[in-house]
């Protein structure tokens, strides 16, 4: 008896190893002894088991799905550097820190206590520096501001002030601003270029396959 033993059902094919099975047994006797079930079964030469564990080539919207897929996957890959360096429960709180960094910015600027509301806005990468220094910042209740800035000054224990802190949260928000549209942008252009190819004439699986997902990072981000 041969090596290989398929069952046959409808259009699924399975494939299995027998070793130092009796000759006297029959390929329907060792599949019912081995518990594969009932089906059609005969025995396959090498070759025949070869072609049954070799896949049909994709088709192309096979193609184009799995390398939608693999752009998607390369996407979420692309964040791992910043993903490193600031674990998920910090960037959480990443739009409060920048909110209450915008409500002192503000409120240093205008020697006024300001609603922290007022400084959730998006801000841009030119953001006036935060100058706790000016008179007109002298009596700045930063606590009641930026209470949870205030908070990760004092238990961090750098010997960093308020406003020093809320200039680095301002600092790293225009960075990953930068890195998310960066990286957002080539995934776009890829997820774009690649769910065009289907419609163009003349294009097989196979370019599809060879299509290039790569993801690069803005020159010094991370540093």
């Amino acid at each position: 008896m041969g090596q290989f033993i398929a069952q046959i059902d409808g259009d699924s094919v399975m494939t299995h190893t027998l070793s130092s099975v009796s000759a006297e047994v029959t390929p329907e006797g060792a599949a019912l002894a081995m518990g594969w079930g009932d089906g059609t079964w005969k025995e396959l030469s090498e070759e025949e088991a070869e072609i049954l564990r070799t896949p049909p080539p994709p088709t192309l919207e096979q193609a184009v799905t799995a390398k939608l897929a693999e752009v998607m996957r390369g996407y979420n890959a692309a964040f791992a550097p910043v993903e490193a360096v600031y674990p998920a429960a910090e960037r959480e709180g990443w739009a409060i820190q920048e909110a209450e960094a915008r409500a002192l910015q503000a409120a240093f600027q205008t020697g006024t206590n300001a609603d922290p509301v007022a400084g959730q806005g998006a801000g841009t990468d030119a953001d006036p520096d935060i100058t706790p220094t000016s008179n007109a910042g002298a009596d700045i209740d930063t606590a009641s501001i930026a209470p949870v800035l205030s908070a990760l000054v004092q238990l961090r224990a750098r010997g960093e002030s308020v406003a020093d802190l809320a200039q680095a949260v301002l600092d790293n928000a225009a960075r990953w601003r930068m890195v998310y549209a960066y990286l957002t942008g080539q995934q776009q252009r890829m997820y774009g270029e690649v769910s065009g190819l289907a419609a163009q004439d003349g294009v097989t699986a196979q370019d599809v396959a060879a299509y290039p997902v790569a993801y690069r990072m803005p020159a010094g981000v991370m540093q």
